[in-house]
């Protein structure tokens, strides 16, 4: 979907993300949930038959991990390695209704949950004046959650203060999960913009 479809049938979305560092170890806690719903009405060719659907999907990420300074020279370079948490609520309620006769309705709900271990890679590399190059990935789920996940980052930081920093850039989160008759294959992505207060 594009950025202002998912604005269209957005209720709800929150991200957040939390570092803990002291010397070269550090620890990261990231968050995302988001919740969406649409409806929708038909009617049959010939009027008879109308048919109404809405339909919700909850989305939570919740990922903790532990980072490694290997490298902090003129640019810090970071080995990560975490469990992410992933759980989806569905719920669904169709209605139908024949015309000058009966009318019925059905609804559906489920949720699916699953631990994804992953490792990647962090890159902060300033460039001067405040500003700084974020680059950041990772791989996961090996089969032991999803079949297979994959995240990509790429920001920019400015220092506006030595405990206020102006964060932008592009995220991408692929996750492909199929077990036990659920499957779940859907990626992520688009611009993120915040500010991270440093203490």
């Amino acid at each position: 979907m594009k950025f202002s479809d998912i604005l269209d049938v957005l209720d709800f979305g929150f991200m957040t993300a939390i570092e803990v560092r002291k010397g070269r170890l550090g620890f990261l806690f990231d968050g995302m949930y988001m919740n969406v719903s649409d409806s929708a009405d038909a009617r049959s060719a010939d009027g008879a038959v109308s048919v109404s659907a809405e339909a919700e999907v909850k989305q939570t990420m919740l990922a903790f991990a532990v980072a490694w300074r290997v490298l902090e020279e003129r640019l810090a370079l970071d080995a990560v390695g975490g469990m992410r948490y992933s759980k989806i609520d569905v719920d669904v309620d169709i209605d139908a209704r024949l015309v000058g006769g009966p009318s019925g309705s059905v609804g559906r709900s489920g949720d699916k949950d699953w631990v994804d271990p992953y490792l990647g890679l962090r890159l902060i590399f300033p460039v001067g004046g405040g500003l700084s190059l974020v680059g950041y990935a990772d791989v996961g789920g090996f089969g032991v959650g999803s079949d297979f996940t994959w995240q990509a980052l790429a920001g920019l930081e400015y220092a506006l203060s030595e405990s206020i920093i102006a964060t932008f850039g592009y995220r991408y989160l692929k996750v492909d999960y199929d077990k036990d008759g659920f499957s779940y294959d859907m990626a992520n992505d688009g611009l993120y913009a915040g500010m991270t207060m440093a203490f």
